[in-house]
């Protein structure tokens, strides 16, 4: 507490005053009388000027004392002090991504930080400005300085973890964008950070950055990648491959169980070293549409990444059609009939009905022509005498077009360089120039092939329909991949139906209904935090399945080198920002003495008429 006003000290010598006052003012005197005769004279006697000796108890007295002294000491202004955080502009930052819900401190990590976060922004002042900013694997400014602390409240205890990764870079961008150095961040996080530039590493060294770090390091099994492939020839049998990864300090022995359906179809069981990864192959078989399962029980407290679901066998039912406009050809007919689900017609003209792909096959497409196509070199005019032959020089390998194909033998007599289109992007190359292209639009994607397919080899290149059945998966990702088509948690998905059919919902692993945005011919479905598989109900009433799996092994190494900073409340490391209020007792020192003063008159008042 605090005298604001010590000037009113030289007041003290009204108490003495009224204390003089009290002696001069007499008393009366007791006389013992006959009869009434007289009684009043002996009254104004009794009130003559004397001095009191003898200090008597009066109430009233000590009354008038007390007020006297509550009014001095209104008049001192006393004030209550509290030293309070006063940092105009506050960075936080809250973690939710899946490494948040181990187990290894209370219900999980991000329950027990969100009530850490909740205790610190209620100990702030009220003119604070606060900024909150979600990190997930698309991080996001919430709150950008905002000074309505129930608003952000309100929205951190409605919080949820997710099952994403934590994009690192994006969440420290965002930081820098907010920080001018002046204001203070506040990281609340597990400490499972990775980081790949140096420039991040140093943030953590600034004086007004305080990592706020929850969870012990923890020794971890996950499943960390895997994938499935068809067997080619041989419909409903596929080939999973699993990755599984030890994170922990020690060897351990790890066992897999595979289920499909409710039934465990297959266990294993190895030993994985410390620090190492394991991979391992099984064969699935599913002639119609199954959910599987694959488990990890590696007995930890992370178990967000010990299990896949993923659905196999619907891809059987998927139809690609394909039309082909122009001079016919055997070969190229039997590349697309003898992948499953492709129907192949033949038609003089473009016909009006929607097929997938569009095959102009030496003739010319329409003008504008944007659906899915493949066009082969129609200039007629291009032939040459000497029918000079033209070695491949190279093609993009790592396209996913060109998986599992050999061009290496490849031979073309007479192409049309002019044929390939500016715009496009060369995927097939000889010394002269371009021999195929890719044209890749928001609608449609486009093959542009600069010579006919009678003056080369390439019908007769054993990884031809190869090369056609990647051409389909690349315009068409879900084709005859619907049943495993798989996204890491949190990411978008991709999903391309027939021309003839639409989206009627998307339901997510549990049971409910997730939102969508449709953009020219392509679906974009964004929320995809929930581990599992995802219907797609379409308006002609057939169903397509993907799945939305944690695989990120970032998230799965819950162990790290970043230490929790000494910091025990917001108050210890702001202390430099930190200011005093005060709070007036003098306003409640008057209604007191108001009170009082009504008492002592009505004492005042009892006496007089006594």
């Amino acid at each position: 507490m605090e005298i604001l006003n010590p000037i009113a000290l030289n007041l003290m010598f009204a108490p003495v005053l009224l204390v003089i006052f009290y002696f001069l003012q007499g008393g009366k005197e007791k006389r013992k009388v006959d009869s009434l005769l007289f009684w009043d004279k002996l009254e104004d006697d009794s009130r003559t000027f004397s001095i009191r000796f003898k200090f008597e108890r009066d109430l009233l007295f000590y009354l008038q004392l007390f007020i006297i002294l509550l009014l001095i000491f209104a008049l001192l202004r006393p004030v209550l002090t509290k030293e309070v955080q006063q940092t105009d502009r506050l960075i936080f930052v809250i973690d939710r991504s899946a490494s948040l819900q181990s187990t290894d401190i209370d219900s999980n990590r991000f329950i027990t930080m969100k009530k850490k976060l909740l205790e610190d922004i209620k100990s702030l002042t009220s003119n604070t400005k606060i900024a909150l900013i979600e990190a997930d694997n698309s991080p996001q400014i919430i709150f950008n300085f905002n000074g309505n602390k129930d608003n952000i409240i309100d929205y951190v205890e409605n919080m949820r973890v997710s099952s994403e990764s934590l994009n690192v870079e994006e969440t420290f961008e965002l930081i820098k964008m907010l920080n001018n150095d002046s204001n203070i961040t506040y990281f609340y996080s597990d400490g499972a950070l990775n980081f790949e530039k140096e420039e991040y590493k140093n943030i953590f060294k600034k004086d007004n950055f305080n990592l706020v770090k929850f969870g012990n390091d923890i020794d971890n099994i996950g499943i960390t990648n895997f994938s499935i492939q068809e067997k080619k020839g041989l419909p409903g049998q596929y080939r999973c491959f699993l990755e599984v990864s030890n994170f922990s300090s020690e060897n351990k022995e790890v066992e897999i169980e595979v289920k499909k359906e409710r039934m465990i179809i297959l266990k294993d069981r190895f030993i994985i070293n410390s620090g190492e990864k394991f991979k391992k192959e099984y064969d699935l078989k599913s002639e119609e549409g199954n959910l599987f399962q694959i488990l990890l029980d590696p007995q930890d407290q992370f178990l967000v990444d010990n299990q896949i679901e993923f659905r196999l066998g619907d891809e059987l039912a998927d139809e690609f059609s394909v039309a082909l406009i122009g001079k016919e050809n055997y070969f190229l007919e039997r590349a697309f009939l003898v992948i499953p689900g492709v129907s192949f017609v033949k038609k003089n003209k473009l016909p009006e009905d929607y097929y997938d792909l569009y095959i102009f096959n030496e003739v010319s497409p329409p003008v504008n022509f944007e659906k899915n196509s493949i066009v082969i070199n129609s200039n007629k005019d291009q032939e040459k005498k000497d029918n000079q032959i033209v070695d491949i020089m190279s093609w993009d390998k790592d396209h996913p077009i060109f998986r599992f194909v050999n061009f290496a033998e490849l031979q073309i007599k007479n192409p049309n360089y002019d044929f390939i289109s500016t715009e496009s992007t060369k995927i097939v190359r000889s010394v002269k120039g371009p021999l195929m292209a890719l044209v890749e639009e928001d609608n449609y994607k486009k093959l542009e092939i600069a010579f006919s397919l009678n003056n080369s080899n390439l019908l007769l290149q054993s990884s031809f329909p190869i090369f056609i059945s990647n051409f389909i998966q690349w315009l068409k990702p879900n084709f005859m991949n619907a049943g495993y088509s798989k996204i890491k948690t949190g990411e978008e998905y991709k999903f391309i139906p027939s021309e003839n059919s639409g989206i009627d919902s998307v339901i997510n692993p549990k049971g409910n209904n997730i939102e969508y945005i449709k953009r020219n011919q392509y679906y974009y479905i964004k929320n995809t935090e929930d581990e599992g598989v995802y219907e797609i109900k379409l308006d002609n009433g057939k169903k397509e399945y993907f799945s939305a799996n944690l695989l990120s092994e970032k998230e799965s190494r819950l162990n790290n080198n970043l230490k929790k900073q000494d910091i025990s409340n917001l108050e210890t490391d702001t202390a430099k920002d930190n200011t005093v209020i005060y709070q007036s007792l003098w306003p409640y020192l008057l209604l007191i003495i108001l009170f009082l003063l009504v008492i002592e008159w009505v004492l005042t008042v009892k006496r007089g008429s006594n």
